[in-house]
């Protein structure tokens, strides 16, 4: 199992959101953190589910493990 570590920020001040779609996306994004150095480009683009316990704030830290299943690699995401 590999873990990684993301600092997540919302842009400026804006809509007050439980999950706002720059930090999802952040998130997202930062497993690609993960899969660097390998010899095949990778673009993360889709979610299995989701769980929202508490509305997001505009400073957060995104917890990310990943685990191999065959072709596809999926990742844990705890914001």
């Amino acid at each position: 199992e590999r873990l990684a570590l993301a600092r997540l920020a919302l842009p400026l001040a804006g809509d007050v959101l439980v999950l706002h779609p720059a930090m999802l996306d952040s998130a997202i994004q930062a497993c690609i953190g993960l899969l660097m150095g390998q010899d095949r480009t990778v673009l993360p683009f889709a979610l299995q589910s989701l769980e929202v316990h508490a509305p997001c704030v505009p400073t957060m830290w995104a917890v990310i493990r990943s685990h191999a299943a065959a072709a596809i690699e999926k990742f844990d995401i705890d914001l």
